[in-house]
């Protein structure tokens, strides 16, 4: 990631995918062979090595782990950024793969997918939490819908009101439009729901958004919006338009077929 780009605040952990993914109804057993997909630090990974997955795998374009010196280690892969994504290891090999906040950054979400589904057994689900295009604070630079609208006049505008996200405090308005613009082009590739319904039905058997389960285990906010999800269920569209994506996608056809809009 850029050294200009906050991390999203409030992720979820391990044991908060662990917990979502059995609440939609699916088996992970200790054995299961897991990948971080574009781990970063490595944090997640860890976290699932610790509650007792040893199989967990994980891996990036680079090598952007912070490793720890002591306890049970996930096996790290890592490829040239310059070829794309391709993932190193074998056809059909495992059974849960997850990403936190990563499928916004992928510049070739085509090619990532074909090797997510192409690593999956076909049993496996794989399961993924992402940015929506149209949050109304675009998380990374902090612009108002800026994962929506990217004209080069409106980044300029919004930093000469004094928008700026933590690592541009002391940025002058050319100097932080400027970064913007860059980043946006170069680090950001969100998808409408329209465009991510044509990605998964090319790459997967089926799939089905998971934010409901996602947040009745937050860490955040979204703990509170749940209760009144189940009561209105528009809000979980709202969630997914406007917030977070979730997305549970699996090889077999018809496994857990649902429309996704």
């Amino acid at each position: 990631m850029s050294d200009l780009v906050p991390e999203p605040s409030q992720e979820p952990p391990a044991s908060v995918y662990e917990r979502a993914v059995k609440a939609a109804g699916l088996t992970l057993s200790k054995d299961a062979r897991i990948l971080d997909f574009c781990c970063g630090a490595g944090a997640d990974a860890y976290r699932f090595c610790d509650r007792g997955y040893a199989n967990t795998h994980a891996y990036d374009v680079r090598d952007y782990v912070d490793r720890r010196a002591d306890g049970p280690q996930p096996e790290f892969r890592f490829s040239d950024a310059e070829s794309g994504i391709t993932l190193p290891f074998p056809d059909d090999y495992f059974d849960f793969i997850y990403s936190n906040q990563v499928l916004e950054h992928v510049q070739d979400l085509d090619a990532a997918c074909s090797e997510i589904s192409r690593c999956l057994k076909r049993d496996g689900f794989s399961f993924h939490v992402f940015p929506s295009k149209w949050q109304p604070i675009e998380c990374h630079i902090h612009v108002p819908f800026g994962g929506a609208i990217t004209s080069d006049a409106y980044f300029k505008f919004w930093a000469l009101l004094g928008i700026r996200n933590e690592f541009q405090k002391d940025k002058s308005a050319a100097e932080t439009a400027a970064a913007n613009i860059r980043y946006t082009r170069d680090s950001l590739n969100y998808k409408t729901g329209a465009e991510l319904t044509a990605l998964f039905k090319r790459h997967f058997g089926s799939f089905e958004y998971a934010d409901v389960h996602l947040l009745k285990y937050s860490l955040g906010k979204g703990r509170w919006i749940y209760p009144i999800a189940k009561i209105f269920p528009p809000l979980l569209w709202l969630y997914r338009f406007a917030h977070m994506r979730v997305v549970l996608l699996f090889n077999e056809v018809g496994r857990r077929e649902s429309a996704i809009s």
